[in-house]
């Protein structure tokens, strides 16, 4: 099984380097990059002739041929839902567009803007292929990844559609609608409108094969044992989740209570002529004196600043991600975990990872993780503070913590 994922790595990493001496024409602007209201994916291919992390095969070495023949890739693992065998993407399709014609990080890109439906059989892993199939962001600024496969690197991709690494918008849609129902892979499927019955799913495996394999390492070198499972269930990626904007407290300058009750009975007469006069004189006197002293000396001090977080898409029960939205990343020198479970039943230092383009904070626990999950941050000066039970969600979202560095 080793062969399966190396080769894998090897044949992505072959591809990707294709077009090197191409420039960047991406049109996808934004963090994360965005086209006409959608979210972008950089794309490559492969051929490796295996059956994938999936198990879409009668053997290592037989995938299906329907691999081949129909539009199917091996996504980076935010997109799988794992870094090793069985992520929670296997059998999900997704509507891949180009974004304009030519249009591509590396490569000549797409001859035209016709689409492509893709679905989900394999994962592109980090390993071997770190500048495509990130776990965040990838090189050229990416969050997601699509590595297609192309029969003997002359087929669907390349041959048919005249596909050379392009820059394309995705999103997932029904392989029931688009006539794709292939499966009957050892894997679990994923896809949405999906009416048959998979042959083998990894129920007991899973954990383990995820437990012993760590985020960026190579996925695991033993197949699940077949065995029968339940029908899948429906499951649609959903988008992640835009925070709303908390709305601004409005409070008068001064308190309205008093005047709101004398106003109708005592003061409805005289206000308009004696008290016109007068009211300015003291109150404007008064009023500002009071406020004015204590407002520079709060606001000469440097505020404590609102951690929020970005959770990445295909978080799950065995594996989560996230980034650091704010405060800068310079001011976080830990952030620790904890479950509401066994999995993570103590405070445990978060694995952290990135550069000048990209940054993530990962977990990945021996056992099943359980929401809500608390995590606690230690700034750069030492300040420690603790979000009790913030992550109550493994899909993608912003999320405000509550707590200030």
């Amino acid at each position: 099984m080793n062969r399966l994922y190396l080769s894998v790595a090897l044949a992505v990493f072959l591809c990707s380097t294709l077009a090197l001496g191409v420039g960047d024409t991406s049109v996808c602007t934004g963090y994360p990059k965005m086209y006409n209201g959608k979210p972008c994916a950089s794309t490559t291919r492969y051929w490796d002739g295996q059956k994938g992390a999936c198990g879409c095969g009668s053997s290592d070495t037989a995938p299906f041929s329907w691999q081949w023949t129909k539009g199917t890739a091996a996504a980076n693992a935010p997109i799988f839902g794992s870094g090793t065998w069985c992520g929670t993407g296997c059998g999900k399709c997704f509507k891949l567009t180009p974004t304009a014609v030519g249009a591509s990080p590396v490569g000549a890109g797409a001859p035209n803007l016709t689409p492509l439906v893709v679905k989900v059989t394999n994962l592109c892993p980090y390993g071997g292929n770190e500048q495509w199939c990130a776990y965040d962001v990838n090189s050229y600024g990416y969050e997601a990844h699509f590595d297609l496969m192309d029969y003997n690197m002359a087929g669907l991709i390349s041959s048919t559609m005249g596909w050379d690494n392009p820059e394309v918008t995705y999103e997932e849609v029904s392989c029931a609608t688009n006539g794709f129902e292939d499966w009957d892979c050892q894997c679990k499927n994923y896809g949405t409108n999906f009416t048959q019955t998979a042959t083998a799913a990894p129920s007991t495996p899973e954990p383990s094969q995820a437990a012993t394999s760590a985020p960026t390492s190579a996925p695991t070198t033993q197949a699940p044992t077949e065995a029968a499972t339940p029908a899948p269930t429906e499951a649609a990626t959903q988008a992640p989740t835009q925070k709303a904007t908390q709305p601004a407290t409005a409070e008068a300058t001064r308190a309205p209570t008093e005047e709101s009750t004398p106003a109708p009975t005592e003061e409805s007469t005289p206000a308009p002529t004696e008290e016109s006069t007068p009211a300015p004189t003291e109150a404007a006197t008064t009023a500002p004196t009071d406020a004015a002293t204590p407002a520079p000396t709060e606001s000469g001090s440097a505020a404590p600043i609102e951690v929020q977080i970005h959770i990445n898409g295909g978080s799950n029960a065995w594996w989560m991600g996230f980034s650091v939205v704010t405060p800068a990343i310079s001011d976080i020198a830990k952030i620790e975990i904890m479950d509401n479970n066994h999995a993570i039943p103590t405070w445990t230092a978060m694995t952290y990872e990135g550069n000048s383009y990209w940054h993530m904070y990962s977990i990945n626990p021996s056992s099943e993780m359980t929401a809500p999950l608390s995590l606690r941050f230690t700034s750069s000066c030492g300040t420690v503070v603790t979000a009790n039970n913030v992550i109550t969600t493994f899909q993608a979202a912003t999320i405000d913590t509550g707590v200030a560095l």
